[in-house]
C-alpha cells in the first residue's frame, strides 16, 4: 500500500515532504531539534539521488549494498577532494541516526571502519577479508546447517556458504552471489557472464574471472539436487526475497562475529580479497612480474609507482601507464564505471 512506502513519509524518496518526514522522525527518536532534522535531509537528499540509480523510491526497498556502494563513491570523492571529511562524516552520522529511528539496523555503517570518519580517509587500509576469516565464517555456517531444525534451514545455511565462496571467486557482490544463475552459468576463457537477472548493480553486464572454478560446480550441483527449494536456479530459495535473503546473511554475520570472536570485516571483504588477487595476476599474466597491490605492499602513490617501475624497468610515467591499464581490468571485473574506485580495495 502507498502509505506505507517510505515509512509512511511519502510515496517518493526525493519528495521533499517524505524527506522532511523522515528527517523529523530521526529528529524525535534520538530528542534533538531542527538542526539534527536539516542535517537528516541534506543527507536523505543524497542518499535518494544515490538510489534512484537502482530505481528505488522506497527506502523500505534499499538493503545494506546500496549504503555500502555509497560509501565507496563518498570515498573516492574525498580521495580526489571532492568532498571533505568532515561533510561526509555528518551525512553518514545523519543516515545512521534515519536507520536508527526506522528500526533498519541492518543498514547503519561504521564511520571508522568505511574509513570516513573526520580523521583520516582510509583509502589505504586493508579491508579484505583474510582466508582464515573466510573459511571460519564457511565451517561455522556448515556446523549451523548440522544442527538445524528443519531441511529448509539447514539449505538456506548451506547455499549461504556456497554464496561467500562464489563472493570470493569471482569478486561478487552479496546480492550478486544469492541472485546468480549457477544453472545457466558456463565457464567461456576463464570467466563467467553476469547481467540482470544475476541482481548486477544497475543492471550493467559485465564478464568476471572466476578464480575457483569448483566453486561454481559445487553450487551449481547443490542447486540441482535441492530444485524444489532453489526453484529459481539461484542459491537463494523460492521462499524468500532477495531483500529477505540480504537481511538473513547479514543477521547471519552478526551471529558469527558474536559467536566466534573472528574479525571478519564483512561481506564486502571478500570483494577486496578478489580484487587484490585479480591485481597481482594481471601482472604476473602481463608483465612477468607479481606486483601485490599498495595496500598489501605498504607503499603508496609515487612510491609504489617507482617499485613497479623498477621491477618492469620502465620509467616512471610508463608504470603509471602499465598501472592504470591493469586497475582498469580491475574495475571491469568488478562492474564498476569508473577506474578511480579501485583506490579502495587496492590502495592509492
Amino acid at each position: 500500500m502507498s502509505d506505507n512506502r517510505n515509512y509512511g513519509c511519502g510515496r517518493t524518496l526525493a519528495h521533499p515532504e517524505t524527506i522532511r518526514g523522515l528527517a523529523r522522525r530521526a529528529a524525535d527518536h534520538a530528542g534533538r531539534g531542527t538542526a539534527l532534522a536539516r542535517k537528516a535531509e541534506t543527507a536523505l537528499g543524497r542518499l535518494a539521488r544515490h538510489l534512484s540509480q537502482y530505481g528505488i523510491r522506497d527506502l523500505r526497498r534499499a538493503d545494506r549494498e546500496h549504503v555500502e556502494a555509497l560509501c565507496e563513491s563518498w570515498r573516492a570523492k574525498c580521495g580526489q577532494g571532492e568532498l571533505s571529511r568532515a561533510a561526509v562524516s555528518g551525512y553518514l552520522s545523519a543516515l545512521n541516526g534515519v536507520f536508527e529511528a526506522l528500526g533498519r539496523d541492518d543498514l547503519r555503517v561504521s564511520l571508522v571502519a568505511e574509513g570516513l570518519h573526520r580523521g583520516q580517509v582510509h583509502t589505504n587500509e586493508d579491508r579484505s577479508a583474510t582466508a582464515a576469516a573466510r573459511d571460519a565464517l564457511i565451517s561455522w555456517l556448515a556446523y549451523r546447517a548440522g544442527i538445524a531444525h528443519s531441511r529448509e534451514e539447514c539449505l538456506m545455511l548451506e547455499a549461504a556458504g556456497h554464496a561467500v565462496r562464489l563472493q570470493e571467486a569471482a569478486g561478487l557482490r552479496l546480492r550478486e552471489s544469492g541472485a546468480l544463475k549457477v544453472l545457466e552459468k558456463e565457464l567461456r576463457g576463464g570467466c563467467i557472464a553476469l547481467g540482470r537477472a544475476d541482481g548486477t548493480k544497475n543492471g550493467r553486464p559485465r564478464e568476471a574471472r572466476l578464480y575457483d572454478p569448483a566453486a561454481l560446480e559445487v553450487a551449481r550441483s547443490f542447486v540441482r539436487e535441492n530444485r524444489d527449494v532453489f526453484a529459481r536456479g539461484s542459491l537463494i530459495p523460492a521462499g524468500m526475497t532477495t531483500r529477505q535473503w540480504m537481511d538473513r546473511m547479514h543477521h547471519l554475520l552478526r551471529q558469527f562475529r558474536e559467536d566466534t570472536g573472528v574479525a571478519h570485516p564483512g561481506y564486502h571483504g571478500h570483494r577486496h580479497a578478489y580484487a587484490q588477487r585479480l591485481y597481482a595476476g594481471l601482472y604476473e599474466a602481463r608483465r612477468g612480474v607479481r606486483v601485490e597491490p599498495p595496500v598489501k605492499e605498504g607503499r603508496f602513490g609515487r612510491e609504489h609507482l617507482a617499485s613497479v617501475a623498477a621491477r618492469l624497468g620502465v620509467s616512471p610515467a610508463r608504470a603509471r601507464e602499465i598501472d592504470r591499464e591493469i586497475r582498469l581490468e580491475v574495475s571491469r571485473n568488478l562492474g564498476h564505471g569508473r577506474v578511480n574506485i579501485t583506490r579502495s580495495y587496492l590502495g592509492e
